[in-house]
């Protein structure tokens, strides 16, 4: 390896580069090409044949990708990590037998490979082994690993569609968040918090007596959203609305409330209507999405939330929602990739979460 190379400016780390951003794009087979441009001015890099082959897996290309996995591990035979590739490919494509014999030869080599001993897990449970699989996830804390964790998704979420009684997501994401719902399905506004905001419009000398009763209903909705009484809070953002029916902050209230509380008709009507009056809004394109994936139109939910979840950068729920949506549509590789973009941002680890619901209702069962 020259200068060049090591400052990262030869042609082959510039091929290097764009075969990533290729796959991080999707765009596989051009990454592939890309790679065998590195391969020509360098035959002998190891790395380059192992990248090779694993985007040769991800399009498809199953014993190619094994004959580049090959030609890496001619090149590094003691390198144990290619064996965990080596199985993650056959896992790919379905030959669980296999990727057990090529896990086994990882954790033979390193027995402390906490991602080697999850991929066997997953893959027991693929191979329908749920004895060895539950306790390969769970006797250890499952290691933060996009690949992974988009891998168990696809498996987790496919059985928990058989359980009608599980909970979503989005339920475990407001608990971490302290906005789960209370337990007795109410929430008493408290009589110190009704005087301060009877104080506050009070002291507001330029508002009416309507404009102060609506800011109270707001008040109100906004402290029983965020405490998780979806109900009552669009009891309160609706109440709001009679008094001041084109009050925008009211209408975003209540569609969001709608939303929570699992009232997806009323829901899709009151965002449609805001879509039109702001159609660059995308937190909305995303709130129809979400609307028409609970009414179970799986197909419009997708080309609702990818736009949102390919731009965002933060916001792991578009693209772990477009997740679920492909599941439904029997797209599990798409599905797969869109997990792998979830867990690849900050979340509240998806996949332990949504294990942890699995084996709670298949307890339960």
């Amino acid at each position: 390896m020259g200068l060049a190379d090591w400052l990262g400016t030869s042609p082959a780390e510039h091929a290097y580069a764009r075969a990533f951003r290729l796959a991080r794009q999707g765009e596989y087979r051009q990454a592939v090409v890309a790679l065998e441009e590195v391969l020509r001015d360098r035959p002998d890099d190891w790395g380059a044949h192992l990248w090779r082959g694993v985007f040769l897996s991800e399009a498809e290309s199953y014993v190619p990708a094994l004959k580049a996995l090959e030609k890496a591990e001619t090149l590094q035979p003691s390198n144990a990590a290619l064996h965990l590739f080596r199985g993650r490919i056959h896992y790919d494509h379905g030959h669980y037998d296999e990727a057990l014999a090529a896990l086994a030869k990882a954790i033979a080599a390193r027995p402390d490979d906490e991602l080697a001993q999850a991929y066997r897990g997953l893959t027991w449970m693929a191979a329908g082994q749920a004895t060895e699989a539950r306790s390969a996830l769970t006797e250890r804390p499952l290691p933060s690993d996009s690949g992974l964790e988009s891998r168990l998704l696809v498996q987790i979420e496919t059985a928990l569609a058989a359980y009608p009684e599980a909970r979503p997501l989005e339920a475990h994401v407001a608990v971490q968040e302290g906005r789960a719902p209370s337990r007795s399905g109410e929430v008493r506004l408290p009589a110190w918090r009704q005087q301060l905001w009877r104080l506050r419009a009070a002291l507001s000398v330029r508002a009416g007596a309507k404009a102060k009763q609506v800011t109270w209903h707001l008040q109100a909705g906004d402290y029983l959203f965020g405490r998780g009484a979806h109900p009552q809070a669009c009891a309160e953002y609706t109440a709001a609305l009679e008094l001041a029916p084109d009050l925008e902050e009211a209408r975003l209230g209540l569609a969001d409330a709608l939303l929570a509380a699992g009232e997806y008709e009323r829901a899709l009507t009151l965002i449609k209507a805001l879509l039109e009056a702001h159609p660059d809004r995308p937190e909305l394109a995303a709130g129809l999405g979400l609307a028409y994936l609970g009414l179970g139109n799986h197909r419009a939910a997708l080309d609702h939330l990818a736009p949102v979840a390919q731009r965002s950068t933060f916001d792991f729920l578009p693209a772990y929602s477009c997740g679920l949506c492909a599941l439904r549509l029997g797209e599990p590789l798409q599905a797969r990739r869109w997990f792998e973009r979830a867990t690849a941002m900050v979340n509240p680890r998806i996949a332990a979460a949504r294990l942890t619901e699995l084996y709670r209702v298949q307890d339960a069962a």
